[in-house]
């Protein structure tokens, strides 16, 4: 942080930051005192001889003191942006760069999950919460289904039978699931 941001603006820091070479006259009738910046007074006479369009152009809707100095940073940024001293971006990042205002992160929202890999993580979730390891899931006995399958069907009701399938073959396809374990042994194999 600099030394600009932990104090207020006094007058030769605005004449610095605007490059003020006559203080008495610049910006358009406005004069740079110690005490602040105020737009110039007119000589009565002449501002008589003007149209209300032409008074209101030269005179603007302020008059006498528009910043009293010394000033805040973000005071002086948003005189500078009100009277187009200086266009809101270079404030924004002089506020900034001196650490008066903090950097706006863009917000950037998560990209959603594509449809049919959610589908599938929901089935790998599905298959662990029932305690299988999906890389190693039971072979089902001959004619009968996959017991894990099931599981993880009964887990997701909302999807349908077909998109559940279609899932489940893609996981397989990737070998994201698998047939790991051997058959579980029959009781003809083990009587």
């Amino acid at each position: 942080m600099s030394a600009t941001a932990t104090r207020a603006l006094t007058r030769t820091d605005v004449e610095r930051l605007l490059a003020i070479d006559d203080p008495r006259d610049w910006g358009g009738n406005l004069a740079l005192r110690s005490d602040g910046i105020f737009r110039q007074e007119f000589d009565e006479r002449l501002l008589a001889t003007l149209t209300r369009e032409e008074r209101a152009a030269v005179l603007g809707d302020r008059q006498g003191l528009l910043l009293a100095l010394p000033c805040s940073p973000a005071e002086f940024g948003a005189f500078a942006v009100a009277e187009c001293l200086l266009p809101q971006r270079i404030v924004d990042r002089w506020l900034r760069w001196i650490g008066r205002a903090p950097a706006a992160a863009p917000e950037v929202a998560p990209k959603p999950l594509p449809r049919q890999r959610a589908q599938e993580m929901a089935i790998l979730a599905a298959l662990r919460n029932a305690g299988f390891d999906p890389l190693a899931l039971p072979r089902p006995a001959p004619g009968k289904a996959c017991p894990a399958k099931a599981g993880a069907r009964a887990a997701l009701p909302a999807m349908t039978d077909c998109v559940f399938d279609k899932a489940w073959q893609r996981l397989r396809n990737s070998r994201e699931i698998g047939e790991g374990n051997p058959r579980p042994p029959t009781l003809a194999q083990t009587g």
